[in-house]
Order: C-alpha cells, then structure tokens, then sequence
C-alpha cells in the first residue's frame, strides 16, 4: 500500500486516483533484475506480480540518462510481461507512457500496450478482453480495440516517438487522448468485459505482433477516468518523463506539474 503526503501544494500523482495496476520503469523496488535484465515486475498498488518472458532489460539512456525505462524489442524473440487478472466489469482505463519503434517486418498486429482477454480466446477476437494496441499494416496510431473492431483510436498517427495515450470505456462509449489532446470517441460492445489475464508487450499467441521500442508507465483503472482526471494523469505523465513540450498550449498543465489541489 502506498502511502502518500495529501499536502495540496504536493505534486499529484496516481497515489490519490485508486488504480488497480501501476507499473512504473523508474522505480527499482518493483523490478526484479539480473542485471539489466527483468525478471519479474511487481505492480505498485495491489503487488499483482508479473512474469516475464523476455529478454526485456532496463534502458537509462533513452531519455536523456535521468530515467529508466523498460526496453521491449520483439524483433527476433517473444518479449512481454504478463499477470492473471480477473476483471469482469464494464468500464476500463488502459494509460501508457512509451516509444514505439516502426513496424516489425512480416508483422500484422502491433505491439500491445495492454492486452487483456480470456485464458481460451485471443485477444482481438472475442467481447471478453480489450487490447490497447498499436494500428495494423501502414496505420501506425494506437488503437482500443475489442471484438474485431476499433473502438476508438489516436489522431494524428503516430510512431517512432515518445507519448503519452489515455483510453477510457464505459458501456458503449469509448475515448482515446493522445499526449493531452482533444479526445477521439467511438462506441463498441456493451456487453462486460470477461478476462482473466493481462499481457504488456505482445499478445496470447506471440507470432505477429509486438513492441519494438520502450515502455516507462504503465497504469489500468477498473473504472472510467472523468474529464479532470484525464488531465491530471496527462499533465503528470509528461512532467515526470520529460515530455512537457509535447502537451497542447492549451492544456491545464502544459507550464506546470497538477498538484494535489487540482484534484
């Protein structure tokens, strides 16, 4: 359990928004190394423990030295984390700070930020799991998809750079934030989600996709995310990973970090 100073002039972090998953690359007491390599990952709010099929290692030098990062290359080998998770409610937050390289040669589906489904079914195919995930063929945007469908997806596209997406669903409507900007909405399934396990990095079958760049946070909700919060999570991401310049002029937090008080 984390325990967290409520001051308001203190920075706000996901410690005050009640996540059920929070993996975070920089800190250490939750990875599990041997060397620069990962052997296991421990989430920071309820210890779900992750295993690790790998290599994945640490990179401190991709940004700038001052933090580390998880490094996921899927490009001669399955790299992925991956946990039992049984979730069988309606609404879903998936958030990811990370860089995706260009496509992998011969890959159809892309790198999954976020992977949960039934232990029987892939991932994309079936009501029961959500993928937050990067486009297929040329389309290089993040994509929430489920049943076969894209529920909503980033706009502009992007690839081979650092970023921050936020990917909300509640009952039929699904939303999309790419680095802080104006949301992308779409619909999918209003049945409940139906999963019992989560991957990071590839998907059930491991043959046609993955993550070729890094991953520096990772967060899920078992809820919708309101508006506020949205920008919070946004103006904290970029101002702890360096990323301010990439927020929009006109958000909340482009010149400073939101605090407590924002709440």
């Amino acid at each position: 359990m984390l325990i967290i100073d409520a001051s308001p002039t203190q920075r706000w972090t996901p410690a005050f928004s009640n996540s059920a998953i929070w993996i975070k690359a920089n800190n250490s007491s939750s990875l599990t190394l041997s060397g620069s390599n990962v052997t296991a990952v421990q989430d920071l709010v309820n210890n779900l423990n992750f295993s690790v099929t790998g290599p994945i290692t640490v990179n401190t030098t991709e940004l700038g030295g001052e933090r580390s990062v998880l490094s996921i290359n899927n490009t001669s080998s399955a790299q992925f984390l991956s946990a039992i998770f049984n979730y069988a409610g309606n609404a879903i937050t998936l958030a990811s700070v990370h860089r995706n390289n260009s496509a992998l040669a011969g890959r159809v589906r892309f790198g999954r930020l976020w992977s949960l489904s039934p232990s029987t079914q892939q991932d994309f195919d079936n009501t029961g799991g959500i993928i937050l995930t990067y486009g297929t063929n040329s389309s290089n945007g993040v994509y929430l998809f489920r049943n076969n469908a894209v529920a909503a997806q980033t706009s502009p596209l992007i690839n081979n750079q650092w970023a921050s997406v936020i990917a909300t669903r509640n009952s039929s409507r699904s939303r999309i934030i790419l680095n802080g900007g104006t949301a992308s909405s779409g619909t999918t399934s209003l049945a409940n989600l139906n999963c019992n396990r989560i991957r990071i990095g590839n998907d059930i079958s491991a043959i046609d996709s993955g993550i070729n760049g890094f991953i520096a946070e990772n967060i899920l909700w078992t809820r919708e995310l309101s508006t506020n919060e949205i920008n919070l999570l946004a103006g904290y991401f970029h101002w702890e990973w360096g990323l301010q310049s990439s927020l929009p002029t006109n958000h909340p937090f482009k010149y400073r970090p939101p605090l407590v008080s924002d709440i």
